[in-house]
């Protein structure tokens, strides 16, 4: 009997670890805020193609600032009549222009 529990329980928590996490409209929260780069100096045409065991090497890659993403509550931003079904908005403002 314990040997039937103790692989039950064995299995259960191994199938947890593959478990997926599901994003609902209230699991994003508004007021969170990123900064967003790009990385200049890299040359793009040595990367090999993604999957297993690819690595690449961006060491050489400059990150700069270029602006920041904000997430909004819908009704704050100028399009809210345009979306009346949506839940948020993502702000950017990059280079001093904004756009959502």
């Amino acid at each position: 009997m314990k040997k039937l529990i103790t692989s039950i329980a064995f299995v259960l928590s191994f199938v947890n670890l593959f478990a997926q996490p599901v994003l609902h409209g209230d699991s994003l929260h508004t007021g969170l805020s990123f900064n967003l780069y790009v990385i200049t100096n890299v040359n793009a045409s040595g990367f090999a193609p993604g999957g297993p065991n690819a690595s690449w090497d961006i060491s050489a890659g400059v990150a700069n600032l270029v602006g920041t993403a904000e997430f909004q509550a819908m009704a704050s931003t100028p399009f809210a009549a345009q979306y009346p079904a949506a839940n948020f908005a993502v702000k950017f403002v990059i280079g001093g222009v904004t756009d959502y």
